[in-house]
């Protein structure tokens, strides 16, 4: 922490898992450094509920964090479960699996955010 606070670091990006949290010391001792974790679960579109993410999400909620994003760039074939790419309403989809998502991480406290997308990435429609 001493490192990046003579870095003058303001927030550090963090790849968690679902399951197992950071321990709450490290992440209480960014907070109180002034430096602001983001964590980022990546994992294949639609694996996870909210029911499942929820204990998760409360315990990071409760020691300060604000910001969890879920799932990894949902512009690419490879963030898709077998041959969902390539059904259609694919947009539509996305939106019902990220919808229960973006509310649970509002219902535990946290602000809501949308994964990132691969510039470029695969998906066909540039209208």
């Amino acid at each position: 922490i001493a490192q990046l606070r003579a870095l003058d670091a303001g927030w550090l990006y963090l790849p968690v898992s679902t399951e197992q949290a950071l321990p709450e010391g490290f992440v209480k001792g960014l907070l109180e450094a002034g430096i602001e974790p983001v964590l980022h679960v990546s994992c294949t579109l639609g694996s996870l509920r909210p029911a499942e993410l929820n204990p998760l999400l409360y315990s990071y909620a409760h020691w300060g964090v604000e910001y969890i994003v879920i799932y990894d760039r949902p512009n690419q074939k490879s963030q898709w479960a077998g041959n969902s790419w390539t059904r259609r309403g694919l947009v539509d989809r996305f939106l019902d699996t990220m919808l229960p998502t973006l509310q649970a991480q509002h219902g535990s406290g946290l602000r809501p955010v949308l994964p990132p997308l691969q510039p470029g990435g695969d998906y066909w429609d540039t209208a």
